[in-house]
């Protein structure tokens, strides 16, 4: 019997398409303009080819869609959780799966612009089961194990989706490093009660604002460089003058203005540890509870 021929690899000069590359071009496009420019013209301008080319590989954009959850379903990390070192394994665990949501920028968001439930890909849910099958083995009762579960992954999720997008894809203009989180003190020619409706007026931009880069990807390792003390911009009190959008008296905000003071901004991976740390703390404690405490109405 002949041997069957091999699709090429690239056709003059471009890769050939497939059903797989082309749901990678949607992920690229959904990570850089977000689900509603998710469109056939966009993913075939980013594989640059013409949009009724794709349709010799999908049918249409739900087709897509599905080729993409199934994508995203085979990257996903499989749970290797050891009950005999379950804290180490649990922490390695949020690790590799705060690397696949930051690969997959923009899936959450499309999951519930399209209503992309567990039912468009089931097998989504082969890791979950896992990690509740973990949490029983632990000794969790099945409500506690069901809150154990729930928790982790919006707790990892939620981390990925605010704060990683925020340092990976800042807006263009800013360093996420360079924000305070006590907007300085505005001009003494503008009224604090005052809209910051002009570029000059807006605080967060002028402290944070650089040269717009070549290109927007995000370095390698993903999170930015935190910025030594001496390039933090001043956040201190001035003169009972009033501080940030909306003139709220910068006495309003005693507790984050202390923390300004004498708290260090982390970057985020040294944060996402503390997450993580969070995490383990509870389940621990939930572990030390009796079964039948845990599991009482609230």
């Amino acid at each position: 019997m002949p041997a069957r021929r091999r699709r090429p690899e690239a056709r003059l000069g471009r890769p050939t398409l497939t059903r797989e590359r082309i749901a990678r071009a949607a992920l690229r496009v959904l990570g850089r303009a977000g689900p509603t420019e998710l469109t056939m013209r966009n993913v075939a301008a980013d594989l640059q080819v013409s949009p009724r080319a794709l349709y010799n590989y999908v049918s249409d954009r739900d087709d897509l869609l599905r080729e993409v959850m199934a994508i995203c379903h085979a990257d996903r990390p499989e749970p290797s959780l050891d009950p005999g070192r379950w804290r180490e394994s649990l922490r390695q665990y949020c690790l590799d799966l705060r690397s696949w949501y930051r690969a997959h920028p923009g899936l959450l968001a499309l999951a519930h612009a399209e209503n992309l439930t567990h039912l468009a890909a089931p097998g989504l849910l082969d890791a979950d089961d896992a990690l509740v099958g973990f949490f029983l083995e632990l000794g969790l009762s099945p409500q506690n194990a069901y809150r154990a579960w729930t928790i982790t992954v919006l707790q990892v999720a939620g981390f990925a989706e605010v704060w990683d997008t925020w340092h990976d894809r800042p807006p263009a203009g800013l360093v996420p490093a360079a924000v305070p989180l006590i907007p300085p003190t505005p001009p003494a020619d503008r009224p604090a009660d005052r809209p910051a409706d002009r570029p000059t007026d807006r605080p967060y931009v002028e402290v944070a604002r650089i040269e717009k880069p070549s290109t927007m990807e995000p370095p390698a390792g993903g999170p930015s460089a935190e910025r030594p003390d001496t390039e933090r911009p001043d956040t201190g009190k001035s003169g009972g003058g009033r501080s940030g959008v909306g003139g709220l008296a910068a006495e309003s905000r005693p507790h984050l203005r202390r923390i300004s003071e004498e708290a260090t901004v982390e970057p985020p991976d040294v944060l996402f540890e503390s997450v993580v740390a969070l995490l383990l703390a509870g389940i621990e404690a939930a572990l030390l509870r009796p079964a039948r405490e845990a599991d009482a109405p609230h």
